[in-house]
Parts: C-alpha cells; structure tokens; sequence
C-alpha cells in the first residue's frame, strides 16, 4: 500500500465531497484546512432553501434562451460553500480544491 502524500489526502476528500453536488453542470468540491486538520468540506449547489437543480431535474441556465442573461445559475461554488460552512464555526483557514 502506498501512502498518500498530505495535498493528495485532502484532494481525495475534495474529490468525493463533489459527489454530493446538487448542480447537473458541473460537479466540485472543496476541503479548508488548517495545520493538516480538515475543518471544512462543501461542493457546488443551491443555497440551502432553494430547490437544487438535480431535484427539479433541469438547469435554469442551460434551459435559457441565447437571449436572455445567463447568469440564471444560482449554484454556489464548492469553495464558498466550505467558507460559508467555516463561518458557521467562527474558525479561519486554508482552501484547498479538488474536482
């Protein structure tokens, strides 16, 4: 078995939290640590209270016409939701990210 370095760890968590993305158009996650602790993971979604994209099954913004803004995606990055998640812990960090 080989081990894996401190950055691969931590992308490997940053991999598999993207698997809990809510977005049809892209899948990312995200991992904050700080002195080689995780202290908080998040992906790309909705905001919490709105309906995710994977649940209604279709994208806003894939679904507009050429026309109209394409800033219809309300998604939130993997890397602000894992600030976001941090805030909620008074704590501060580094980020590291990972698809």
């Amino acid at each position: 078995m080989v081990r894996l370095e401190k950055d691969e760890y931590f992308m490997k968590f940053a991999e598999t939290a993207s698997f809990r993305s809510t977005c049809l158009r892209a899948h990312c996650g995200a991992v904050i640590v700080k002195d080689d602790t995780i202290i908080s993971i998040g992906y790309n979604g909705s905001p919490r209270g709105l309906k995710n994209c994977c649940d209604v099954g279709e994208c806003p913004r894939e679904n507009s016409q050429p026309e109209q803004d394409k800033n219809l995606c309300h998604a939130i990055h993997g890397e602000l939701n894992s600030i976001i998640n941090l805030a909620r812990t008074g704590r501060r960090g580094y980020i590291v990210t990972g698809k």
